[in-house]
């Protein structure tokens, strides 16, 4: 993943200016009074990029670099905002120390999150208490300043998924499963009863089939069925559910990815990606009460990737296609081992999966 990271900061600082999710600076500030309004600046954002400040690169994007001395360290940054009062949620922050082009320099990441507004709830050196700071194109609030009135109700709509389509708003409600309740068609939510999931019955029993992760479970016994999300009554969209281990789990079925070295060498995958609505649905069905569902839940995973986000997703899979061999290498020393199924195709998928999650490991370091 550093070598993604480092990429992705190449690009910004070659860009030579500052955005609404980065900024470059030569040097720390000396007082961190300063770096806490910076801060709560990226972190308080209407947008749902990372953000990054990058010390050791000028306004012009000329990278100058830090001396040791010079540099931070992610624990102490840590310290520093553990020990100032936050009116609640308090901004998490990770450093990494990237040399590029000879030189290095920091980039301290300040992750998107919901959890907005972050402010203070008492007074930190010249950073006010109550005072909600944001980030508005490259240029912060004034550390004297509050936010306008419609910035600040705009980052209380981030929080609480208003400022998100039917879909996007479903998928942020799936996340509040402590207020979901089950009745006799499916589910709803007894905060916004509107927003319901609802079972597709019909005369037929559940569709009896067989994939290739029916046969990681203990028993292969899989079906699936139709769930629909509904707003008032209107249906958003329809998802098929699968329904693992004789029962035992049951999840939305994931999407498909494809790697492919040319036309007739193509090895596919399923994925989740973190924070979308089938990987929320899925985090939705499992029931960490369940030994054995828990069990079936961890089978399931073991040939099921889970990307970040969609941008990790492509430079994955570019980085498998640049590691061919090494790719091609494993899958036939993995293919020699037992499986509970003869069918090639599946067992190919089982071991391409098995693979890909160890080569993601290595991919993010």
């Amino acid at each position: 993943m550093t070598g993604v990271l480092k990429e992705k900061i190449k690009s910004l600082i070659e860009l030579g200016y500052e955005g609404e999710y980065w900024d470059l600076k030569e040097k720390w500030h000396d007082d961190n009074g300063k770096l806490v309004h910076d801060i709560l600046c990226f972190a308080n954002t209407f947008h749902d990029h990372d953000c990054y400040i990058i010390v050791g690169v000028s306004d012009l994007g000329e990278i100058k670099g830090l001396e040791e001395h010079e540099k931070k360290r992610q624990a102490n940054l840590i310290d520093m905002l553990r020990n100032i009062s936050f009116a609640g949620d308090r901004p998490k922050v990770f450093l990494k120390s990237l040399l590029i082009d000879g030189k290095f320099i920091d980039v301290l990441i300040i992750p998107n999150s919901i959890n907005v507004p972050y402010f203070l709830r008492k007074p930190y050196r010249k950073v006010k208490e109550g005072y909600i700071y944001t980030r508005t194109g490259d240029s912060n609030t004034p550390i004297n300043q509050n936010s306008s009135i419609s910035t600040i109700e705009s980052l209380w709509k981030k929080r609480f998924g208003f400022n998100k389509t039917g879909l996007e708003r479903f998928s942020h409600l799936l996340k509040d499963k402590d207020n979901w309740n089950s009745n006799d068609y499916g589910y709803y939510h007894t905060l916004s009863p509107e927003y319901a999931m609802k079972y597709k019955f019909s005369d037929s029993l559940r569709e009896t089939i067989s994939e290739f992760y029916s046969y990681v479970m203990y028993n292969e016994h899989t079906s699936v069925e139709q769930i629909e999300l509904e707003v008032n009554g209107t249906v958003l969209k329809e998802i098929e559910l699968i329904i693992l281990d004789s029962g035992r789990y049951t999840t939305p079925s994931p999407e498909w990815g494809y790697i492919k070295f040319n036309f007739n060498d193509v090895f596919d995958f399923k994925y989740f990606i973190v924070d979308d609505l089938r990987y929320n649905l899925h985090s939705f069905f499992i029931d960490e009460e369940s030994e054995d569902g828990m069990i079936a839940y961890k089978n399931f995973m073991e040939v099921t990737l889970t990307f970040k986000n969609s941008i990790e997703k492509e430079d994955f899979v570019n980085f498998v296609y640049h590691k061919e061999a090494d790719f091609k290498n494993k899958l036939e020393h993995e293919s020699k081992q037992y499986f509970k199924t003869d069918n090639e195709i599946f067992q190919r998928r089982i071991v391409t999966a098995r693979i890909l999650k160890q080569m993601l490991e290595e991919f993010r370091g």
